[in-house]
């Protein structure tokens, strides 16, 4: 925590001052220990936000950081205690904001790093235009519900928990075998879907739903699950046998078997990689079609996702499609629902620490997934580090207002 503050390793030595050179964490117990007092921490803060901090809110950071390197282990502080006191901190700095403490330029600065990568484009296409007057306002745009780019059936969200880039293919962004043909499809609109219109199927017995989204559109090191959004209608039928899912990116293809958008009634006994869909919060259901890594928010390549019943050819009728939604596996793990609030483990959250720590030194990385290796640049504070806290604050509305 102190890292964050001063931009130096906690394990790099640096003079202060005539002293002989010290290790950071020294230098803070020395202050504390021996003087009591926290003020002489400002000369280890980093110059290119010394000027855009309010001091309230510099002492409440560093004396619970002190409090975790109390040599007593048991005298250290619990996480939630640590949230606390880092959003009290916070809270200090919002007020100086309002009180005119900060320049606006800091106040688009904090938001500023919360913000997806290229949201610019994504604001340039959103349709209607966003109504904005700052960074914060842009934030809470792209995170509380979709917005609506190019023609209105491409939805992307802001994952508010984990920063990354959610997308929805609308039904006109698919390909769907016949879905012109009146015999087969017809494009209807209901009050409970995000786009315009819906396909809806009235018979067919070669069901094939695809879609595809450039991979530079998403976050990168992240790994993304792809979702079949749909409903069923009262005289649905057809519809409870099995099917195949496709995941396709970068030539590599993972195929899934036994896929079911309904359960059948008649059968009692399940093999254990059976799929069945969920229901979603906003009262749609979905299937799972896959998953993949996005590395590269560079590349140029595109991630095709499939689902397929074209094997029993039964006819099927009575099938609403939505869309195909793409996000972060994080936020698609518990309720199957989408933004949830999902609740970390306690393994999960040491993992991207020490992530969160070798990304910012010169020690060799530790063999964790991808999407938890954030940069870092000394004295601003990480896109992770700052999600984390937010998302926090937002829950109880903190910081919002």
């Amino acid at each position: 925590m102190f890292e964050v503050s001063s931009g130096m390793m906690a394990y790099k030595v640096r003079p202060l001052e005539d002293s002989n050179e010290l290790f950071l964490i020294d230098i803070v117990r020395s202050y504390y220990d021996d003087h009591g007092l926290v003020d002489g921490l400002d000369k280890l803060k980093d110059p290119t936000i010394k000027d855009r901090t309010d001091m309230r809110s510099f002492h409440k950071f560093n004396e619970i950081a002190h409090e975790c390197i109390n040599m007593d282990i048991k005298k250290r502080p619990t996480m939630d205690r640590i949230i606390k006191a880092i959003e009290e901190a916070l809270d200090f700095q919002m007020s100086g904001i309002s009180e005119g403490i900060n320049s606006v330029e800091y106040y688009d600065d904090f938001w500023e790093p919360l913000l997806p990568q290229g949201y610019q484009e994504i604001v340039a296409r959103a349709v209607p235009p966003l109504d904005f007057d700052s960074k914060k306002q842009l934030y809470f745009c792209l995170s509380d519900s979709p917005i609506f780019l190019d023609d209105g059936y491409l939805s992307f969200q802001l994952d508010m928990e984990s920063g990354k880039k959610c997308y929805m293919l609308g039904a006109k962004q698919l390909s769907i075998e016949w879905q012109d043909n009146p015999n087969y499809w017809e494009w209807g609109h209901t009050l409970k879907s995000r786009f315009p219109q819906v396909c809806i199927l009235k018979d067919v017995c070669w069901l094939a739903i695809h879609g595809k989204i450039a991979s530079m559109m998403l976050s990168g090191y992240t790994t993304y699950v792809a979702y079949l959004v749909f409903r069923t209608t009262s005289n649905s039928r057809g519809l409870s046998v099995p099917a195949k899912t496709t995941v396709n990116f970068h030539g590599v293809k993972i195929e899934t078997e036994n896929v079911y958008l309904q359960r059948p009634e008649a059968r009692e006994i399940w093999q254990e990689n059976d799929r069945f869909p969920h229901r979603r919060k906003d009262g749609w259901m979905e299937i799972k079609l896959g998953e993949f890594i996005n590395y590269n928010e560079e590349d140029a390549g595109e991630v095709e996702m499939a689902f397929d019943e074209v094997k029993h050819l039964n006819w099927k009728r009575g099938l609403i499609v939505e869309g195909i939604e793409l996000r972060p596996k994080s936020t698609s793990t518990d309720q199957h629902s989408p933004f949830v609030n999902h609740t970390y483990t306690h393994k999960q959250r040491e993992n991207e620490m020490i992530n969160e720590v070798a990304s910012r030194s010169e020690l060799p990385k530790p063999r964790q997934p991808l999407e938890l290796q954030e940069r870092h640049q000394p004295g601003i504070l990480s896109r992770s580090f700052l999600q984390k806290i937010l998302w926090k604050c937002t829950k109880t509305n903190k910081i919002r207002n």
